[in-house]
């Protein structure tokens, strides 16, 4: 077992303004609160999980780098392949609302489509199948509102659809590398 263990955490925010907070906590961990999981999975790798995310309910969302990109679910200590509806995942992105979203690329012959899918807790289900190649997951806001990224623009996840906000310079292509604040 684990025995007896103590966890720092460090946390420093900051505003962007040059203002900045920070702060440190401390905590003993005993095996009365740890329950220890043998995650493995045939072909499943430390160094190629991308992401591990929390799922509403129980169990665990994994995307997995080195192989094909797929995506795994862990519940009830058994593991499962997660498969989108089409396609390969690029990024999946938790909200704070515990929603898991992904962006999907599938390769059709001369074809690139990419997509949009949300895990219901089930199953993936395909909402969308026509975004720019390249569009990535992004970030979530303060405010909890998530938005995409594209060449073409930020892409805002509302319940009534997609909204793209261009970026200046109209028809331009962009490589973007920023989040949420």
């Amino acid at each position: 077992g684990v025995g007896r263990s103590h966890m720092r955490l460090h946390v420093r925010v900051s505003a962007g303004s040059g203002n900045s907070s920070e702060n440190m906590r401390q905590v003993w961990i005993n095996d009365s609160r740890w329950v220890i999981e043998d995650l493995q999975f045939p072909g499943l790798q430390n160094d190629s999980i991308e992401a591990l995310l929390p799922l509403e309910g129980g169990g665990l969302m994994v995307l997995d780098r080195g192989y094909n990109n797929l995506t795994r679910q862990w519940k009830d200590g058994n593991w499962t392949e997660a498969h989108l509806p089409r396609g390969h995942a690029m990024d999946i992105f938790q909200t704070e609302l515990k929603e898991v979203w992904a962006v999907f690329v599938d390769y059709a012959g001369d074809n690139v489509i990419t997509g949009l899918a949300r895990f219901d807790g089930t199953q993936w289900i395909e909402l969308r199948s026509d975004l720019v190649e390249g569009t990535r997951l992004l970030s979530q806001d303060p405010q909890g509102q998530s938005f995409l990224w594209s060449k073409k623009g930020i892409i805002q996840i509302k319940p009534e659809g997609l909204v793209t906000r261009p970026l200046p310079g109209e028809g331009q292509d962009y490589d973007c590398y920023v989040g949420c604040s």
